[in-house]
């Protein structure tokens, strides 16, 4: 693999990656939610300090969630935008849905070497966004 494909496949590896750390912050924003509920059953000002400490907290990881979706919709963008529908459905069903290789290639009724042939082909072809369209 060459240096701009594997910085290409590191690119692409952060939907997973992504995906995972909104499912995190989303778990953690329901443990706050729940937490202030608690707090808000006594009434005093240490209680709604805290609250409001929890507040701020769970608008911080909305913001990073939207920051997570964005890094998600470049790459999905970028995988709709390949002009090869097979190498757009290896991208897709690797990068998206995170199949191994093996399993792409069983479900695509290929052999694993040709799906990585493939896979390095499409990554030859796949458009990174640059740096100013990524937001």
């Amino acid at each position: 693999m060459t240096g701009e494909q594997e910085k290409k496949r590191a690119w692409l590896c952060r939907a997973r990656t992504a995906e995972k750390y909104v499912q995190a912050l989303k778990e953690e924003a329901l443990q706050y939610m729940e937490f202030a509920e608690t707090l808000l059953l006594f009434d005093n000002s240490d209680s709604v300090k805290l609250v409001q400490k929890l507040e701020r907290s769970m608008q911080e990881r909305q913001k990073k969630i939207k920051e997570l979706s964005i890094i998600q919709e470049n790459i999905k963008k970028s995988i709709s935008q390949m002009p090869d529908d097979r190498l757009k459905e290896i991208l897709a069903r690797h990068y998206l849905t995170y199949k191994t290789i093996e399993s792409v290639a069983e479900s695509m009724n290929y052999d694993r070497r040709t799906i990585q042939k493939k896979h390095l082909k499409a990554l030859d072809k796949i458009i990174m966004p640059k740096e100013s369209e990524m937001k």
